[in-house]
């Protein structure tokens, strides 16, 4: 008897998987929930249905999908493996938390225009960025939209294409009596099997998405699916403004050019929709958008004549229109505070009309029935609107904000001081209509603020909700003098002052150290410039006040310190972190820019193929949430120039003009530099590298740091460097120099030069540390081998002295370390069991367990089994892979995980896996310029695999920031640098077709 599906499935899939329970059909297959034991995430497999599997073949499809497991955009289900299971293709993609859209719409029906314009944005993206590398999806409808998170994304992408490609010869789905696709979503070239159907298939799918959203079922809702076909490539559905009235003219038009039968009548791309969409301004219930030249006007003469008519009817009918399409996209739970009016003579009160907003922020926080908007973001919309510290907005104007952060309370607030007595008053005001709904107080002398606050929170979650005063969280049971040094903090953060802002975070820590939100705070505001110390005290009280904490300030400590602080989290771990956290705050403007920048740093890590692309993504929602989130400017404008988008480049240059001088110019600066080089203006770039003072180190920094990154101005970062050393006034001083003049050199391709400065380091010539840098020089940069020899005689008498204190024990330790893997490239495994022997010993000996050392025993291991071809070669490569996906590389040795990366690439493409070579040497942090003196072999390699692996975009960026960084090779390594450049060659002169 046959075994049940999901036992057959546990069998194929292996132990690596645990395949838990089926979830139900999606449509063209049956899925499955499975743990991913290796990664210890949850994934859903699909298996395709047997109807829909007949005459497939299997190896065809496995790689068909291959295509569409490329795919790596923000807004796209990854498909992360395939196969065959009973003759039946499968594929596995991530879990998803969240509900499809089609869910959604069973709750209600049609959504607020606010919200299917957000959802159509996310889809539009992802359309466009498949279509850009020639994957169409053919099967676009709300069961394959996933709504997480805040935002919507596209699952199923290229199974359709799969399923149809890998049919036998003169077999396919039409023929065989199913339709590919859905009927009520399907292209009218689609239904009729045109072999010439491509990517405005998936406009018109979206065009009848869109319509649904809007109007509450799609057209021709009710008939049978042969009925539907027909009707998709015959009939023009009834005007979408027809059945939904009271959406935007030009958002309706859109939809129907969608609709057009003809693809060529539709719009040209998904890019072209999403201009529109970008643009389109639902902040009334009629907007309009000029289309753009890539979408044809219809009737534009009938469009001219139905705006004239509106004009006339304009004056009846405005204020009503105003509040009908309105309502249904406001939050009621969602209050925007208006910045306070101080009635008082007293200039030291002043502080509290910005700092209400945090205040409140602090307390409706939602778990009492009312969530305040983000501070920042409402400020930023209040001051769009005209307001300004000393004018106030009058109440509609003040309403219209309120509108537009989707909030349906609005809190207008009242201080009167004098130098006994403090009065706060605030009402809250329904959205749109501007009705008061309560009307609360709060009275009592000035240092007793944090208890007016709580008492005005209590007494509108009450007033409002039925919450009784008990469930308020007490998160700021503080003193007035380190509240007050924490909102002036908080506002100077907001303007970029990151520094100014960390000194009042720190006196507000000194007078109240059970300070919770300051404490964070210091941690987010330190960080930005580097203040380590700082950071640390920060991020260690905010934990120890914890539990005063909301949750999702809880959920952000989490995203910022790491789920296991005090310990250390691996990148992964801090990277699901800042994703709960983003899933709890999706409207928060530093949960997006803590995703962003962690996908920036460590995408490569995370398994994202084109990191600059997802994070700039995920930057630009942070941006549009916050204009003056300065902390996310260097890297917009750095990935806005990267990625061609001039538009959000310009913009953010703007916003910088707005940024104190002393804030912006450290990233504009840079910016400047950076697009002087790209333009090959000599003079310019010259003349701002010579103009930062050679006391600006971290402007220095930012060249080394840019050049490494991008691989361009290369010269400009070593002159910089020389600088810094030629000014250093003493030789303690200059060391730090030495080492980052080492990483360079070895970038540049002078090896020989990079030994000079590693011996410049170190006072004892013969400090084992010194020895051990010498040797992983010369294995992974091609370092002075004359020199690692000398090093390995001094390392090899280090680990056969015996050990007579804890010092001379990590020295033994560090030897063995650097000199097993030494022996092992050179092919002598005279001492390798006793390495790891003795490297096991060590690890055994530590408090807690030594994650270094174990990466470095399963490197050992790795290698040794490479060396002598044995069976186990690949369960031990696996075992080092798996430690070094799981690691902190934010504080990791990266010059040791390289070498661990590298060798491990080596020895997948030896095991025929050129996917998980190129995954393994890609592995690593960017931006941490003096940890990286292997980037260039990392990037030659990278390039290597890229190519072998079929990723031709990939290798080419990689061979061309190699190119970038060996500005000057010496002359034993020109050799290698001209191969580089012809492979280069070779990779931009193939065909792409």
């Amino acid at each position: 008897m046959d075994l049940p599906l999901e036992q057959r499935l546990q069998d194929t899939l292996g132990p690596g998987y645990a395949v838990q329970q089926e979830l139900g059909g999606g449509g063209m297959s049956r899925v499955f929930a499975a743990q991913d034991l290796s990664l210890g995430r949850r994934v859903v497999v699909k298996v395709v249905l047997p109807e829909l599997s007949s005459g497939v073949n299997g190896e065809r499809f496995r790689r068909e999908i291959l295509l569409a497991a490329q795919l790596q955009h923000p807004h796209i289900v990854p498909v992360l493996a395939a196969g065959e299971v009973g003759g039946l293709p499968y594929f596995i993609m991530p879990f998803v938390a969240g509900q499809s859209l089609r869910q959604r719409l069973d709750g209600i029906h049609p959504l607020p225009v606010q919200e299917t314009v957000s959802i159509l944005r996310d889809v539009a993206r992802a359309l466009a960025y498949a279509h850009s590398v020639q994957v169409v999806h053919r099967d676009i409808k709300p069961e394959n939209v996933l709504l997480s998170s805040g935002s919507a994304a596209v699952t199923d992408f290229g199974i359709a294409k799969a399923l149809s490609t890998s049919r036998a010869a003169g077999r396919n789905l039409t023929q065989g009596g199913t339709s590919l696709g859905t009927p009520a979503y399907m292209a009218p070239e689609q239904a009729a099997a045109d072999p010439n159907t491509d990517h405005r298939a998936d406009l018109y799918s979206f065009g009848i998405l869109a319509y649904e959203l809007l109007s509450g079922t799609p057209p021709f809702h009710g008939r049978p699916p042969q009925a539907l076909l027909t009707a998709h490539m015959a009939e023009t559905p009834p005007p979408l403004q027809s059945v939904a009235p009271n959406i935007p003219a030009s958002l309706s038009r859109l939809v129907m050019r969608c609709l057009e039968k003809s693809p060529a009548d539709r719009p040209p791309s998904a890019a072209a929709i999403l201009d529109v969409l970008d643009r389109l301004d639902i902040s009334g219930s009629h907007a309009t958008v000029p289309i753009p030249s890539g979408v044809r006007p219809f009737r534009v003469r009938w469009a001219l004549v139905g705006i004239v008519a509106a004009l006339v009817m304009v004056g009846t009918y405005l204020g009503w229109e105003r509040m009908r399409g309105s309502e249904t996209a406001l939050d009621p739970a969602l209050v925007a505070v208006a910045p306070f009016r101080i009635a008082s003579a007293d200039p030291s009160l002043h502080y509290l009309r910005e700092g209400m907003l945090d205040l409140l922020a602090a307390k409706l926080t939602g778990e009492g029935g009312l969530r305040a908007t983000e501070p920042r973001l409402a400020l930023t919309a209040w001051h769009d609107a005209g307001g300004s510290d000393r004018s106030d907005l009058d109440q509609n104007a003040s309403v219209n904000v309120a509108q537009r952060l989707s909030a349906g309370r609005l809190l207008l607030g009242d201080v009167v001081g004098t130098p006994t007595r403090l009065l706060l008053s605030a009402s809250l005001l329904e959205v749109p209509s501007g009705a008061q709904l309560a009307r609360v107080s709060a009275e009592g002398p000035p240092d007793s603020l944090p208890r007016l606050i709580d008492e005005v929170a209590a007494k509108l979650l009450s007033s409002v909700a039925g919450q009784s005063n008990d469930r308020l969280p007490k998160l700021m049971s503080t003193s007035l003098p380190a509240l007050r040094a924490y909102l002036d903090g908080m506002a100077k953060y907001r303007r970029g002052e990151a520094t100014a802002a960390a000194r009042d975070f720190g006196r507000a820590l000194d007078n109240d150290s059970t300070f919770g939100l300051a404490a964070l705070a210091l941690r987010m505001a330190a960080v930005w410039y580097g203040d380590n110390p700082a950071a640390e005290r920060g991020i260690r009280l905010a934990y120890q006040a914890r539990a005063r904490l909301s949750p999702r300030d809880r959920a952000l400590l989490e995203a910022v310190g790491g789920p296991r602080y005090p310990a250390p989290s691996s990148t992964v771990e801090v990277f699901q972190a800042r994703q709960r956290y983003l899933n709890l705050a999706p409207d928060r403007a530093d949960a997006w820019e803590l995703y962003a920048d962690q996908i920036f740093h460590f995408g490569t890590i995370l398994g994202y193929l084109d990191p600059p692309h997802d994070a700039l993504d995920a930057f630009r929602r942070s941006l549009d949430l916050d204009s003056t989130n300065a902390v996310a400017f260097s890297h917009i404008l750095l990935l806005s120039v990267q990625e061609r988008d001039t538009a959000l480049e310009r913009r953010v240059v703007r916003l910088s003009a707005r940024m104190p001088d002393s804030t912006s110019g450290s990233w504009l600066t840079p910016y400047h530099w950076y697009k002087a080089h790209l333009a090959g203006d000599s003079a310019t770039y010259l003349g701002f590298r010579d103009s930062v003072r050679i006391d600006h180190q971290n402007m220095m920094y930012r060249f080394i740091d840019h050049a490494f990154y991008t691989g361009v101005g290369m010269e400009d970062a070593w002159y910089s460097v020389q600088s810094m050393i030629l000014k250093a006034p003493t030789r303690d001083a200059k060391r730090n120099f030495y080492g980052i003049a080492q990483g360079l050199a070895l970038m540049r391709g002078r090896p020989h030069d990079a030994q000079a400065y590693l011996v410049e380091q170190y006072a004892n010539p013969d400090d084992p540390n010194l020895q051990v840098t010498a040797i992983r020089d010369a294995m992974m940069a091609d370092g002075d081998t004359a020199a690692a020899r000398r090093a390995a005689g001094i390392l090899r008498r280090v680990e056969d002295r015996s050990p007579t204190d804890s010092a001379t024990r990590e020295q033994q330790h560090q030897a063995v370390r650097a000199m097993e893997p030494w022996r092992l490239s050179r092919g002598d495994t005279s001492r390798t069991r006793v390495s790891i022997e003795r490297l096991r010993s060590y690890e055994r000996g530590q408090p807690e367990p030594a994650t270094d050392t174990e990466v470095e025993i399963a490197l050992i291991q790795a290698m040794y089994d490479h060396l002598l071809k044995r069976p186990e070669m690949r369960r031990s490569v696996e075992r080092l892979d798996s430690l070094l996906a799981a690691t902190d590389y934010q504080t990791a040795h990266v010059g040791r995980y390289a070498l661990a990366n590298v060798v491990t690439g080596l020895i997948f493409e030896t095991l025929g896996d050129p996917e998980r070579a190129f995954a393994a040497v890609r592995r690593r942090a960017v931006w941490w310029t003096q940890y990286q003196p292997y980037l260039a072999t990392q990037l030659r390699e990278e390039g290597r695999l890229a190519a072998l692996a079929g990723h031709r975009e990939r290798a080419i960026e990689s061979y061309r920031q190699y190119l970038g960084l060996r500005t000057n090779p010496e002359p034993e390594m020109a050799a290698e640098v001209e191969q580089v450049r012809g492979e280069l060659r070779k990779l931009e002169q193939t065909d792409t077709r």
